[in-house]
């Protein structure tokens, strides 16, 4: 009687092959769908590090840290990014542009693109 034993050990070995190739389309097509479906920035434009036009911005600093080379700003909205008037925090390409720079000031600030990150390149007060 090993020749039905030797079928069922065939039927197991497919059955498993069908399930592996259901749970990998599965796990693939949901990646596909994730991707497609978009991101949760709500149709602001990240541009990546390729398109490194620089984008300029006004604003009113909230807080910065020199050391860590950040600040915050609440800033107008930027249209070029299809970014609303926010409050956002920013890494600065070099901390030294934030030396004399205070919160509360108005400042006029210049972005590039840093990867799918904003850096601010310059930033100058508004006379």
């Amino acid at each position: 009687m090993l020749f039905p034993y030797c079928f069922s050990i065939v039927d197991e070995d497919i059955a498993m092959n069908k399930l592996m190739v259901t749970v990998l389309t599965t796990l693939m097509l949901s990646a596909s769908l994730s991707v497609l479906a978009g991101d949760s920035m709500n149709g602001m434009n990240m541009k990546s590090s390729a398109d490194a036009q620089a984008v300029h911005g006004v604003g009113v600093i909230k807080s910065m840290d020199v050391k860590a080379g950040k600040i915050t700003l609440y800033h107008q909205a930027i249209k070029e990014l299809h970014w609303p008037a926010m409050n956002m925090g920013f890494k600065v390409a070099n901390p030294q542009l934030l030396v004399g720079l205070k919160v509360g000031q108005h400042v006029k600030f210049e972005l590039k693109a840093q990867g799918a990150n904003q850096i601010i390149s310059a930033i100058t007060l508004v006379q």
